[in-house]
C-alpha cells in the first residue's frame, strides 16, 4: 500500500491532459492486448491525524491511462485496521457525507480507503487512504419528564432525589411504602449540529445490566415488593455512538429513592397528661431532663410502643448511654416493652428504643429521652431543684470570701474560702484553685491560701475554683467550678 494521495484541483488537471496526450500518441502493438490500472486520489478530504467533526464530508477521484475510470470502492474503518472484502462500498459518484461513531469516549480514530475501477474491471491495486480522528463535541442529554411512585393505597408521590445525599438532607425524603409502583418517563437531544438521539440505555441499580430501548421508547414503570435504597439511571446514544456524561453523577440521568417506611417508635409518658418520661424506683413519674439524686440503690425504667405504616413490628432494640458511651443496642422481643435498670452513677444518660420491622428496618430516628444522675455542686446564691418536692428549689448559703492578709514581716497571701453546697451530702466533698492560670491541687477542704508562688499579684486576680463530690463508692462525680475576680491594691514581695 503506497502513502496518501491527495491531491489538488490544477495537479488533477494537468494529470489528465498528460495522460490524454499519451493516449493519443501511443501506437498498439498487434497480437498483444495490456490494461493499466486506474489511479485513485483524495480531495478536501482531513488533514492525515487532524481532529474533524464526526459528520463529514469527503471528496475523491481517478484518472485511467488507457481507458476511463466508471466508478469506485471506499471504505471506513475504526482506527489503523485495513478493511475486510466485505466492507468495501460501490458508488459512481465522487463524495458523500458520514456520520462516524465517535464514542471513546467523544473521539475515535478511522482510515478511509478508496480505489478507482476502470471499464474492464480492473481496481487500483494501491487505495489511497487518510487517517484521522472523529469527534463529538456535544455528547448527548437526557432529562426526566416524570418521576412518581404510587403507593398501594393509590397515592402519588413524586420522587426528586437526584443524588443519594439528597435522600438525607430531603425532609421526609424520597421514600415509599413496599409493592408502590414506580413510574418514570424522559427524552433526549443531542446538541452537536445535525446530531440526533438514536436509542436509550436504562437500567433499576437491582437489574444485572443495562435494558436498551429505541428513540420512542422512553418510559419505565415497576413494582418494588423489597425494602432497599434504590436508583433508576437513563442514558441517551447519539448517532456518533457517544452516551450521555456521567461522571459527576449528573442528577438529570439518575433518580434515587427508598422503599419501606422506617417503623415508628415513642416513649410512654410515666403518668396521664405526664410529658415524655420514665419512672424512678419503678413508681414516681419522672420527665425528661431531671436530674435525679445519686444513691446507692438508684433504679428506673422506661415504657415504649411502636407501629410501622407499611409493614408490621417484629421487635424492639434499645441501648442506655452514659456520657455518650455504653453497650451498643440489645435486642428485645415483641412482647417487651419495658425495661428497668439499676446501680446507675454519675453522669448525664439517655435511653434509646427503635422498633424493628418484618424487613429488619430499624427505625431511624429512635426514641429517645435525657436524664441525670447525681445533682451537680453548687456555689453561693446559686440554686438547684434536683427531683425537688413540689419543684422548689434550694439555695446554696454556704459562704464565698477571699481576704488580702498583710504580715508585719511583709508577707502578703489572699486567705480564700469558698464551700459548694451538694444536695446528697450537704457540702462538696473536694476543691481546687486556678489562680491567674497557676492550678492548684485537689484538696478536701475549701479553705486555702493562695501566695505569689501559687499565681497571687498586684493588681487585677482571676480566680477559678472548682468543687466535686463524690460518689457511694467513693468514685468521682460531678464537677462544677465558679470565677471571680479581685482586685489586690498592696505590693507582694
Amino acid at each position: 500500500m503506497r502513502p496518501n494521495r491527495v491531491l489538488p484541483i490544477f495537479v488533477v488537471l494537468s494529470l489528465v491532459l498528460c495522460l490524454a496526450l499519451v493516449q493519443g500518441c501511443r501506437k498498439e502493438r498487434p497480437g498483444f492486448e495490456t490494461n493499466l490500472p486506474p489511479e485513485t486520489f483524495l480531495t478536501a478530504v482531513p488533514v492525515d491525524s487532524s481532529f474533524v467533526f464526526y459528520r463529514v464530508k469527503l471528496f475523491w477521484g481517478g484518472l485511467d491511462p488507457d481507458g476511463q475510470v466508471v466508478g469506485y470502492y471506499y471504505a471506513m474503518t475504526d482506527s489503523n485496521l485495513s478493511p475486510r472484502e466485505s466492507t468495501w462500498t460501490w458508488t459512481t459518484g465522487t463524495e458523500a457525507e458520514f456520520a462516524l461513531t465517535a464514542n471513546n469516549p467523544q473521539s475515535l480514530g478511522h482510515r478511509f480507503f478508496c480505489k478507482a475501477v476502470d471499464e474492464r474491471g480492473l481496481e487500483d491495486p494501491t487505495p489511497s487512504f487518510v487517517f484521522f480522528y472523529a469527534q463529538d463535541t456535544h455528547r448527548p442529554k437526557v432529562r426526566f419528564t416524570k418521576a412518581y411512585a404510587v403507593t398501594p393505597e393509590g397515592e402519588t408521590q413524586l420522587l426528586t432525589a437526584a443524588t443519594e445525599r439528597m435522600l438525607t438532607d430531603s425532609i421526609p425524603g424520597d421514600t415509599i411504602p413496599r409493592n408502590s409502583t414506580v413510574n418514570f418517563a424522559w427524552q433526549g437531544w443531542d446538541e452537536d449540529p445535525g446530531g440526533y438521539v438514536t436509542r436509550y440505555l436504562y437500567k433499576l441499580s437491582t437489574e444485572p445490566v443495562r435494558r436498551e430501548g429505541g428513540v420512542a421508547d422512553t418510559t419505565f414503570s415497576a413494582v418494588i415488593p423489597k425494602g432497599a435504597t434504590y436508583s433508576f439511571e437513563v442514558l441517551a446514544v447519539d448517532d456518533a455512538g457517544a452516551t450521555t456524561n456521567t461522571v459527576g453523577g449528573h442528577s438529570d440521568t439518575l433518580r434515587y429513592f427508598v422503599v419501606n417506611y422506617d417503623p415508628d417508635t415513642w416513649i410512654v409518658p410515666p403518668c396521664e397528661g405526664c410529658p415524655k418520661g420514665f419512672f424512678e424506683g419503678g413508681s414516681i413519674p419522672r420527665q425528661e431532663g431531671d436530674t435525679l439524686r445519686l444513691a446507692s440503690n438508684l433504679k428506673v425504667s422506661f415504657q415504649w410502643g411502636g407501629w410501622d405504616k407499611d409493614g408490621h413490628v417484629i421487635g424492639w432494640t434499645r441501648r442506655l448511654t452514659r456520657a455518650g458511651g455504653g453497650p451498643a443496642y440489645t435486642a428485645t422481643d415483641l412482647g417487651v416493652t419495658s425495661w428497668e435498670t439499676a446501680s446507675l452513677e454519675s453522669g448525664n444518660y439517655e435511653f434509646f428504643v427503635r422498633a424493628r420491622d418484618d424487613q429488619i428496618k430499624d427505625d431511624g430516628t429512635p426514641a429517645r429521652v435525657k436524664f441525670y444522675v447525681n445533682c451537680a455542686p453548687f456555689f453561693e446564691g446559686e440554686k438547684r431543684c434536683c427531683t425537688c418536692p413540689g419543684g422548689v428549689y434550694e439555695t446554696c448559703t454556704l459562704p464565698c470570701t477571699n481576704t488580702i492578709v498583710q504580715l508585719d514581716d511583709g508577707m502578703v497571701y489572699d486567705s480564700l474560702y469558698c464551700a459548694a453546697c451538694d444536695v446528697e451530702s450537704g457540702i462538696a466533698a473536694e476543691y481546687r484553685t486556678i489562680l491567674n492560670g497557676t492550678i492548684g491541687s485537689w484538696r478536701p477542704s475549701p479553705i486555702d491560701i493562695l501566695t505569689k508562688q501559687l499565681g497571687l499579684k498586684t493588681g487585677l486576680n482571676a480566680i477559678t475554683i472548682e468543687a466535686r463530690d463524690r460518689q457511694p463508692d467513693g468514685s468521682i462525680g460531678r464537677t462544677v467550678s465558679v470565677t471571680r475576680e479581685f482586685y489586690v491594691d498592696v505590693a507582694i514581695p
